[in-house]
């Protein structure tokens, strides 16, 4: 992005965007780092982009990371955003209000509030500081689906023109190797899960469900692979792995090209989790070729479409039913077809766009 000391264009308006203390790697992170990439390559005509430069390094100790970026945060707001004409504030905090600036802020979800027992007592109570800042200062609320925007203008007082969805896609990076890897399929069906093992993730009934589906014979000798970093409830997870007699295997974490390539060589995506802002792994799954079999709740619904295979939270019979259609290859063609355009809705040029004229119109409203 451009240098940070650059001043405010008369031109077209100058954006910040500020990931927070998100880590690099993680979701928010790249969706920050995507978000300004695309904007840079598809609206330089009509926006100039800069980064905040304030994010913390990452941490184990999450709290001591956040102050420290809080420190840098107020030391930028201090010098006016670098001469911003708006800052985007992409990790649901937005700080005091700075005349003459527009602020936009992101919520990616309110899972926090609607599922308290999926988090941590600690986090919570911040989250609910957080997203209340985000509602109250922002001039304009965005989030990544409009399974999000409804619960937003459930919970708090706001006017349904001030929140806005934006969207999310996949990254620059993640295409480029996606497109060199060949699809295959493995000989015994590879069940792959992306994503923090967490209670949210609803893992626990994934790896269970799995395990005596296989043992029962309601499901066929097939292996289930859980790919992501331990989260809230990881260790009731853990133990049940371990019990599954070598039907799960976890791995804590891989490299993007490591993801691709087990994601184009996996049988079927699953995704069962109990809430989603967006899903983003949905859409990896479905460049790869591969059919996604998830949890009915808005949000996948929402992302996935018709190329989704969907149950019932809680429902075994509905899950075996949704797997053996995958490996029955019913309708896969049709599926995939549907899965890339899906994809293509998402794309950054297209959402690109979409934030281009947010970003106008919240400098407009200064």
């Amino acid at each position: 992005m451009s240098d940070l000391k650059s001043r405010r264009s008369t031109v077209k308006p100058l954006v910040m965007i500020d990931r927070g203390n998100a880590a690099p790697a993680g979701g928010i992170g790249e969706y920050a780092r995507s978000l300004g990439a695309a904007l840079e390559e598809y609206q330089s005509d009509a926006l100039s982009i800069i980064d905040s430069g304030v994010s913390a390094s990452p941490t184990r100790f999450r709290p001591l990371g956040r102050l420290v970026y809080l420190r840098r945060l107020a030391s930028l707001r201090s010098e006016g955003y670098g001469g911003a004409d708006a800052v985007h504030f992409a990790n649901i905090f937005v700080p005091k209000r700075l005349k003459g600036v527009a602020y936009v802020g992101t919520v990616h979800d309110l899972d926090p509030l609607f599922l308290p027992q999926a988090h941590s007592t600690r986090y919570r109570l911040y989250f609910d500081y957080a997203a209340n800042s985000t509602v109250l200062r922002s001039d304009v609320v965005l989030t990544q689906s409009e399974a999000v925007r409804s619960e937003v203008l459930e919970r708090y007082d706001i006017a349904p023109e001030r929140i806005v969805v934006g969207g999310n896609g996949l990254s620059a990076g993640f295409i480029a190797i996606a497109d060199r890897e060949q699809r295959s399929n493995p000989e015994i069906p590879v069940m792959l899960f992306v994503g923090q093992v967490n209670r949210k993730k609803n893992v626990f009934w994934l790896v269970r469900t799995v395990s005596q589906g296989i043992r029962s014979g309601a499901l066929p000798a097939m292996r289930l692979l859980l790919v992501g970093r331990p989260g809230f409830g990881s260790s009731e997870v853990e133990r049940e792995v371990r019990s599954s007699g070598g039907d799960v295997e976890w791995i804590l974490g891989c490299s993007t090209e490591e993801l691709v390539r087990l994601m184009c060589s996996a049988t079927m995506l699953v995704l069962p989790s109990l809430r989603e802002g967006f899903g983003r792994t949905l859409l990896e799954a479905m460049y790869c070729g591969k059919p996604v079999v998830a949890s009915r709740i808005p949000s996948s619904c929402e992302v996935a479409g018709e190329a989704g295979r969907y149950f019932e939270l809680g429902s075994h019979d509905e899950f075996y039913a949704a797997v053996h259609d995958v490996l029955s290859g019913r309708e896969y063609e049709e599926r995939r077809r549907l899965g890339m355009a899906r994809v293509a809705h998402y794309s950054w040029e297209r959402l690109s766009a979409i934030y281009r004229d947010i970003y106008v119109n919240a400098v407009d409203m200064k």
